[in-house]
């Protein structure tokens, strides 16, 4: 149905709904009476146009900037709004001879000397260090105390060794046997760990480069400068909606047949069989706005009644048009609604009452 039904068609289709509930009534102008309370979906999404300038800093050379529109007023430069207003849009520009590549001050070629180690890339390190076993003392060799000439044995005798004391080793320097320390043999030092006798290590800091990469000019040693001009298409949403009540929002959602209208333009006219109370709604809404270069607005709109019945006082029967002719949803009166939540919470309180009583008595 693509018009609104008139009073008597929906006492008709209402008429059939309560005979298949048992009520004979006839529904008539008399014991009958309908409310018209017509649905509305409008929404509009106006395309609205921001312009911005900025000055703006980037690590290289800017290739891809230079490559951008140039543009010397802002808001004249030509740019198409979005073909569908609800997507957003962006432009980004360069305003005319503000483009330009500079030194960075604080790096050379896109790295600076590094701090910890010079720019040498490595630190100094003795190739050797003292033997923790014997801490070069005359523990080193019995025989020469790491001097590398054995004792006059006529002058000296043997030193015997010590009840439990270790074996000991060949010393490299005098050459005699089981006399040196078993860890040196006898040189009192040992290669050094960290730097396997080279005498540097490398600067942990730099990796052994000596230099570092300079962070803010990402290693390029260069900085693009420019004024850019940004040119935005922001879809900006409103509307107004005059729903169903509550428990009908599906059916009616599901099952009405509303009426669309796609507005495109400040001037398109509202339908004419529009309820008042809808235009006063959407009228303003439809004024051209502040910046918009595009809209897109849809109306909906669905007859919809609420009718009560002499003979069946405790129903509010809802109607509405459908692909299928006119549906037809019952529902409780509000005052019914609260009858039976009052005769709910009664029972409640007897039950709570009783229960307690018998509780009494056990005790």
């Amino acid at each position: 149905m693509d018009r609104s039904p008139s009073d008597e068609e929906i006492r008709q289709a209402v008429g059939k709904y309560v005979a298949r509930r048992g009520i004979t009534v006839h529904p008539t102008e008399t014991n009958t009476n309908v409310h018209r309370n017509p649905l509305l979906k409008f929404e509009i999404v106006r395309s609205v146009k921001d312009t911005r300038e900025g000055s703006r800093k980037v690590p290289g050379s800017g290739k891809d900037i230079a490559k951008r529109g140039t543009y010397t007023d802002l808001e004249t430069y030509p740019v198409d709004p979005p073909a569908d207003p609800r997507e957003y849009k962006r432009v980004d520009l360069v305003r005319e001879g503000s483009f330009e590549v500079v030194d960075c001050e604080d790096c050379t070629g896109g790295t600076y000397l590094c701090t910890e180690c010079d720019g040498r890339g490595k630190h100094d390190c003795a190739p050797y260090v003292d033997c923790p076993v014997c801490d070069r003392s005359t523990n080193v060799c019995w025989e020469c105390e790491g001097r590398g000439r054995p004792r006059t044995r006529r002058r000296t005798p043997p030193r015997p060794r010590p009840a439990g004391a270790p074996e000991r080793a060949t010393c490299k320097r005098c050459g005699v046997e089981d006399v040196a320390c078993p860890k040196c043999e006898g040189e009192g030092q040992l290669e050094c760990p960290d730097c396997e006798k080279q005498g540097f290590v490398t600067c942990e800091s730099c990796n052994g480069k000596g230099r570092h990469t300079h962070a803010e000019c990402r290693g390029t040693g260069r900085f693009a400068l420019w004024t850019e001009g940004v040119v935005e298409f922001t879809p900006v949403p409103d509307g107004a909606n005059v729903p169903a009540p509550a428990g009908l929002r599906r059916q009616t959602d599901r099952l009405g047949r509303w009426r669309p209208v796609t507005l495109t333009r400040a001037t398109d006219k509202l339908p004419d069989d529009l309820d008042p109370a809808h235009r006063r709604l959407v009228e303003p809404r439809l004024a051209l706005g502040e910046r918009e270069f595009g809209r897109s607005a849809t109306l909906r709109h669905l007859p919809f009644c609420h009718v009560t019945m002499v003979a069946d006082p405790h129903r509010v029967y809802y109607a509405f048009p459908s692909n299928s002719g006119i549906e037809v949803v019952a529902r409780p009166t509000k005052e019914r609604v609260r009858h039976y939540a009052a005769i709910t919470v009664a029972a409640l309180a007897v039950v709570a009452l009783v229960a307690t009583l018998v509780l009494a008595a056990l005790n």
